[in-house]
C-alpha cells in the first residue's frame, strides 16, 4: 500500500464529507490549478523566446488566459444530497385537471386555452 493509499483511507475515515474524500477534492483542485499555472509559465517562457510578433502576442493572450484561470477557477459544486434525503413523488396530482374538447389532452383547471391546440377550454 503507498503513502498517498494510507493518506486517502486517513483521510476518508477521518475527513467531513464520507461520500467523497477531501484528498481527492483538494488534489483534482490543486493539479488543475497547476496545469493552468505550467501553462502561462510556458507561454512565458515562449514569449522571451519568440522572433515573431504574431507568436508574442499569442503567448502573452495564453499567460493572461491561463494565469486567470488559475487564479480565478471556481470551488467545486458541492456534493448531492444522501439518497435517504430525497423523498417520494406524491401519488396525486396537487392540481384539479380538465380534459381539452378540441384535443382531449389534459390541462389545468383554471387555464381558459389549450396550450397544445390554443382552442378555448
Amino acid at each position: 500500500m503507498s503513502y498517498i493509499d494510507r493518506f486517502r483511507d486517513y483521510v476518508t475515515e477521518v475527513g467531513k464529507q464520507p461520500d467523497k474524500p477531501l484528498f481527492d477534492i483538494t488534489l483534482n483542485r490543486l493539479m488543475l490549478r497547476l496545469t493552468f499555472f505550467l501553462a502561462g509559465f510556458l507561454a512565458v517562457l515562449d514569449f522571451y523566446l519568440a522572433e515573431s510578433t504574431p507568436v508574442q502576442v499569442v503567448s502573452v493572450l495564453c499567460v493572461i488566459v491561463t494565469l486567470g484561470v488559475a487564479l480565478l477557477w471556481p470551488d467545486p459544486l458541492p456534493l448531492p444530497p444522501s439518497l435517504d434525503l430525497w423523498s417520494e413523488a406524491p401519488e396525486t396530482k396537487e392540481r384539479e385537471m380538465k380534459h381539452c374538447p378540441n384535443c382531449g389532452k389534459t390541462v389545468d383547471q383554471k387555464w381558459s386555452m389549450c396550450p397544445y391546440c390554443s382552442k378555448k377550454v
